[in-house]
C-alpha cells in the first residue's frame, strides 16, 4: 500500500509507455511509481479495438492503485493535420492552420467536437490541444502549420472555438505552449530556444491567445521549454517560478492546471537532468510533470519529487494544492457533453466542403498560367520524413490515388529533401521520361509558355500548346521545408525552365517563399497545410477542375 505522500506525488505525473499494451513490466513499475495519467503516441496505436483495450487497462490499473483520485487522465496529442497519431482511426481533419484558412471559427469548433467524440470512443479523455503559438517565425519547424496563424486575436478566436468543441464532447483540453513558442527559430525538442521579446510585447502578442483561452471553464495550460529572458534569464518557462507562479498565476490570474511539456526534450536537458527538472517544475508552480518515453527517468523523477517532499524542499501543502486543482479539472470528465448531437455536428461539418474551404490557391505572376482539369501531370515529391518530432512523417501516396480517380493521369518522381545539382539533373530526366510514357510526346528543350500565356487561351491539355502546337507539359513540385532546403529552390527553377510549373505546399505556406524567389516569375501555388486525407481529396478535385479552392492564407506572406 502506497503512503499518502507517494499517492499524492503520483498524481503530479503523466507518463508514456512503450508498447501496445500495459504489460506486467509496466504494471510492476506503476506499482512502485504511480502516476495520475498516461499519454499515448503512435507507438501505442494499432487499431480501435486495441486502443480501447489499452485505455481500459490503464484506467483499471490506476483505479486499483489510487481509487480516491477519480479516473486517470488518458491523453494524446491529436491536433489534426501534421500531428495526428490516431490517423486512420479517427476522422481526418486538417489541423490548425488549415482550419484557420477557412476563415470560420465554427469550423474549428466542429473539428474540436468531432475529435473529442472520436477520442472518447477510444477511452481517451484529454487532448493536448489546441496549439496557441503564433506562427511568427517561418523557420521554426516546431510550430508552422500547427498554429492558427500569426495574428494574436485570430489565434485566440480559433483556439477558443476548438477548445470549446472538445469540452462540448466531454474531453479536457490543454492549450500549449505558454507563453508562446512561435517567435523563436529553434526547436525545443532539440535545444533550448531563447526569446528576448520584452514582457510588454509578450503580453500584447504571443500571450494573448493563452490569456483569452485561460478564461474558459476546465482550462489547462502547457508551458514551453523556451527561455524568456525578460521574465527569467536563467530557466525555461516550464521550470521558472517568475513565469509560472509570478506571470501566469499571479498576474494573469490563472488558477487552473499547469503542465510541463515533456521533460525529456532537449530544451530541458540543457538545464539539468530530468529528475531535478521535475522538482524544479513543481517548485516553479506546475501541477503536472510530463515524462513521455523512458521508464527509468519516470521512476527517477517520481523518487526525486517524493524525496523533495519528504525532506521539506517541497511542502506537502504545495503538493496538495496541485492535487486539488487536478481534481477540479477532472470533474469535467463527469459532465455530460454540452453541445448538439453528433448528427447535428456532422451535418455542419461536411468533410468534402471542409477540404475545399481549406485548400488555398495563389495565382502566379502570369495570370491563368495553370489550368485545373483532367490530363497528364508529373508530381515531384521530396522526402516525406519527419522534419521535427512535433509532426508525423507525411505521405502523399493517397493524393496520387485521388488524382487518378478524378481523371488526372499522374506520374510521381521522388527526390531527396535538398537535392544537389546532379540529382536535379536526374530528376529532370525522370520527369521527361514520365511525361513521354504518359503522353507519347517528347519535350526537346524549353517550352514557350510565354507565347501561350499571351494568347490568353484555355490552357487545358487539349488546347494549351507551345508555338508548335504541342500540349504544354504540367509539373507540380511539392514544397517541404523550402527555407531549410535550398536544393528545392534550384529544382523548381530547373522545372520552370521546361514545364508549366505549379507549387503545392503541404506545411506552412511561407516555405514556398524561397522557392518562388528562385523563379523567373512567381509560379501559381496551391496550399493544403497537411497531408490529411480530407485535404488531399479536396486538392485532387481542385486540380481536376471538379472543385474550387476557397481557402485564404492565414499568415503574412
Amino acid at each position: 500500500m502506497k503512503s499518502d505522500v507517494e499517492s499524492l506525488v503520483g498524481q503530479l505525473f503523466i507518463a508514456g509507455l512503450s508498447g501496445l499494451e500495459a504489460d506486467s513490466d509496466f504494471e510492476a513499475r506503476y506499482s512502485r511509481c504511480p502516476c495520475g495519467g498516461f499519454i499515448l503516441f503512435g507507438r501505442n496505436v494499432h487499431d480501435p479495438a486495441q486502443v480501447k483495450k489499452l485505455t481500459c487497462a490503464l484506467s483499471d490499473l490506476a483505479s486499483q492503485h489510487g481509487p480516491d483520485f477519480g479516473p486517470p487522465l488518458v491523453a494524446i496529442d491529436q491536433e489534426g493535420g501534421t500531428l495526428s497519431p490516431l490517423r486512420g482511426l479517427v476522422t481526418s481533419l486538417p489541423g490548425n492552420m488549415g482550419l484557420a484558412a477557412t476563415g470560420d471559427p465554427e469550423a474549428a469548433r466542429c473539428a474540436g467536437h468531432v475529435t473529442g467524440r472520436d477520442l472518447l470512443s477510444l477511452g481517451i479523455n484529454a487532448n493536448f490541444a489546441p496549439v496557441l503559438d503564433l506562427a511568427r517565425e517561418p523557420l521554426n519547424p516546431a510550430v508552422g502549420a500547427r498554429s492558427f496563424g500569426d495574428d494574436p486575436r485570430r489565434v485566440a478566436e480559433f483556439g477558443a472555438a476548438y477548445a470549446n468543441g472538445l469540452l462540448d464532447a466531454g474531453v479536457l483540453f490543454v492549450a500549449k505552449h505558454f507563453p508562446g513558442h512561435g517567435s523563436v527559430s529553434e526547436d525545443s525538442h532539440f535545444s533550448l530556444p531563447e526569446c528576448r521579446i520584452p514582457k510588454a510585447d509578450l503580453i500584447a502578442g504571443d500571450a494573448v491567445p493563452f490569456i483569452e483561452v485561460a478564461r474558459l471553464p476546465q482550462a489547462a495550460i502547457m508551458v514551453a521549454h523556451v527561455r524568456f529572458t525578460d521574465l527569467d534569464p536563467e530557466r525555461p518557462a516550464s521550470l521558472s517560478h517568475p513565469l509560472v507562479t509570478g506571470f501566469l498565476r499571479e498576474e494573469i490570474g490563472f488558477d487552473g492546471v499547469v503542465l510541463t511539456d515533456c521533460l525529456e526534450m532537449g530544451g530541458v536537458r540543457e538545464v539539468g537532468p530530468v529528475p531535478e527538472a521535475a522538482v524544479m517544475a513543481i517548485e516553479a508552480g506546475c501541477d503536472i510533470v510530463l515524462i513521455s518515453h523512458t521508464p527509468e527517468l519516470q521512476g527517477a523523477a517520481f523518487e526525486a519529487v517524493r524525496d523533495a517532499v519528504l525532506s521539506g524542499r517541497i511542502s506537502l501543502e504545495r503538493v496538495e494544492r496541485s492535487v486539488a486543482r487536478i481534481r477540479r479539472w477532472k470533474q469535467g470528465l463527469a459532465v455530460a457533453a454540452r453541445a448538439s448531437s453528433p448528427r447535428a455536428v456532422a451535418q455542419s461539418l461536411s468533410l468534402d466542403d471542409l477540404g475545399e474551404r481549406v485548400v488555398t490557391f495563389v495565382d502566379g505572376e502570369r495570370p491563368r498560367s495553370w489550368t485545373f482539369g483532367p490530363g497528364a501531370l508529373v508530381l515531384v515529391t521530396p522526402a516525406m520524413d519527419q522534419i521535427t518530432l512535433a509532426e508525423d512523417s507525411m505521405d502523399v501516396s493517397p493524393f496520387l490515388q485521388e488524382l487518378e480517380s478524378c481523371g488526372v493521369r499522374c506520374a510521381r518522381v521522388r527526390c531527396s529533401m535538398d537535392p544537389d545539382p546532379q540529382e536535379i539533373q536526374d530528376v529532370i530526366s525522370l520527369v521527361e521520361d514520365s511525361w513521354r510514357a504518359m503522353t507519347g510526346r517528347t519535350m526537346t528543350g524549353p517550352h514557350r509558355v510565354g507565347a501561350a500565356a499571351g494568347a490568353d487561351c484555355d490552357r487545358s491539355e487539349s488546347s494549351s500548346a507551345d508555338g508548335a502546337g504541342v500540349p504544354l507539359p504540367r509539373a507540380a513540385l511539392v514544397v517541404r521545408n523550402g527555407g531549410g532546403a535550398p536544393g528545392q529552390a534550384a529544382l523548381a527553377a530547373a522545372l520552370e525552365a521546361r514545364w508549366n510549373l505549379l507549387l503545392i505546399g503541404i506545411r506552412d505556406p511561407r516555405e514556398a517563399r524561397p522557392v518562388q524567389a528562385a523563379l523567373s516569375r512567381r509560379a501559381p501555388a496551391l496550399f493544403a497545410y497537411s497531408t490529411e486525407s480530407v485535404v488531399l481529396s479536396a486538392l485532387a478535385r481542385v486540380l481536376a477542375g471538379e472543385a474550387s479552392p476557397k481557402g485564404v492564407i492565414p499568415v503574412s506572406m
